[in-house]
């Protein structure tokens, strides 16, 4: 399944279809990160065939999509954490708020 994503990932005769792919592959990061013990999540994390395409030398067009590919999951991923620590800030302040003493969530 991996290497049929990132085929698609990287190829650049449909960058929608590229674009939703590379949003695909970091959901299932994401995914695997919370939910495969992390010997597992190890290998599906290390994406062989994108990182292959984008470490050749060839100057191809499906190099340079897949090395497009592997920056979109990354903003996501970054994008994805930013939400979550702004998400956690926001519950922290509403906690501090309006009763410390019967939030269920402690204030790091």
């Amino acid at each position: 399944m991996s290497q049929a994503l990132a085929s698609l990932a990287a190829d650049p005769k449909d960058p929608s279809t590229a674009t939703k792919v590379s949003l695909l592959i970091g959901e299932i990061l994401s995914l695997a990160n919370r939910v495969l013990p992390a010997s597992h999540a190890v290998r599906v994390q290390s994406l062989p065939s994108l990182f292959a395409l984008t470490a050749g030398f060839d100057p191809s067009r499906e190099r340079l999509a897949a090395s497009d590919a592997l920056l979109k999951v990354g903003r996501f991923e970054r994008e994805r954490e930013q939400r979550v620590a702004g998400a956690q800030e926001s519950r922290r302040a509403r906690c501090v708020l309006s009763s410390p003493t019967i939030c269920t969530t402690t204030p790091s």
